[in-house]
């Protein structure tokens, strides 16, 4: 027996492993290289498809949110004039009250002039005529029965005297 490796080699067990490797080639390419190959083929294609639609979506996103800032800007705008009407509106209210307070004021204010003034004017003449009495007591008292009417003008000055 030889100890060189290359001189055991046999032609035939060559052409059987050949055989063998080819045939398993085949074998392994029908049963499962295809199937394989189509099923990395279809995922490709699915990949190709779905960036595109991605793109497609953020094209879409993208002029949606465009029209939503337009839209904002303009809600914006319309939020501010709509602002600005109500606090002129307000404004003109309040003024308008505060005018028609003041009105309410003056008149009650003067009628409440008119109302001390007519109870001073009767408060004036119970006091007039109980200085009357007083001072007719007074005298009666001091020099006996006086007339009201000797009493009256007096009364009457002292009393306009002081009050005016």
């Amino acid at each position: 027996m030889q100890l060189n490796p290359l001189m055991q080699l046999d032609w035939r067990v060559i052409l059987a492993t050949m055989f063998i490797f080819v045939a398993t080639y085949f074998v392994m390419r029908r049963v499962f290289f295809d199937k394989v190959v189509a099923v990395l083929e279809d995922r490709r294609e699915r990949i190709d498809e779905c960036q595109g639609k991605c793109a497609e979506a953020r094209a879409l996103i993208e002029t949606a949110q465009k029209e939503a800032d337009e839209i904002v800007s303009s809600a914006e705008a319309e939020r501010e004039s709509l602002l600005s009407a109500a606090r002129e509106r307000a404004q003109s209210e309040r003024s308008a009250e505060i005018a028609g307070a003041e009105h309410t004021a003056e008149r009650r204010l003067e009628q409440g002039r008119l109302e001390i003034a007519s109870e001073r004017e009767g408060e004036i003449v119970r006091l007039v005529r109980e200085a009357h009495e007083c001072v007719g007591l007074a005298c009666a008292k001091l020099v006996g029965p006086v007339d009201d009417e000797t009493i009256a003008p007096i009364v009457d000055r002292i009393v306009e005297k002081r009050l005016n």
